[in-house]
């Protein structure tokens, strides 16, 4: 179990975590959006901008939102640790029970989990869902490899629609050689 110095010491860290978060969240209005500036583009008028600069407007806007939204995530788990400490249950695993180790704590004072049960957060198994698509081939349960549609597959559906290769593109330079009848390839000239 912790100690009351130990635990004093967390919670200043964790104090001191949340006002530096506090600071660098915006306020209830965005930054962006004021009457004067049309969309938050921080322009007068939307009107003849180019559509790159619109993009990239776009693009910061949505970046600055994720940022935002993973410090008031970062923000909601410090809440959550400042209320443990409150409850007398900071340092408590809440899979296990068990109590998590000081030097857990000291790495990632707003934790709710020792690290046998980290894991469990879902962050190290959150894959990204492209990534069922581009892998050739997986495991079922029973460890039995079970081929899938690959690049391999994707090349072969869409170059039957057609490709941009040439006859100049043909490697045994076959492509030009003129037959006895004026025509190339099977294509009349």
């Amino acid at each position: 179990m912790l100690t009351t110095n130990q635990i004093n010491e967390q919670k200043n860290k964790l104090l001191s975590m949340k006002e530096e978060i506090e600071q660098t969240l915006p306020g209830g209005q965005n930054e962006t959006e004021t009457p004067e500036r049309a969309e938050g583009t921080g322009e007068l008028s939307s009107y003849s901008n180019h559509p790159g600069d619109e993009a990239t407007e776009l693009f910061e806007r949505e970046k600055d939102a994720a940022f935002n939204n993973n410090s008031r995530e970062h923000l909601n788990h410090i809440e959550t640790a400042l209320t443990a400490i409150e409850e007398g249950t900071y340092g408590i695993c809440e899979i296990c029970g068990e109590p998590i180790s000081f030097k857990r704590l000291e790495a990632v004072p707003e934790t709710r989990r020792c690290i046998e049960h980290a894991d469990s957060e879902g962050i190290l198994n959150d894959r990204a869902v492209e990534e069922d698509v581009i892998q050739s081939s997986v495991k079922t349960r029973d460890n039995r490899e079970e081929v899938i549609f690959d690049r391999e597959d994707a090349w072969d559906a869409a170059s039957d629609h057609g490709t941009s290769q040439t006859p100049s593109d043909d490697s045994s330079n076959q492509g030009y050689n003129e037959d006895t009848q004026g025509k190339i390839r099977g294509r009349a000239w």
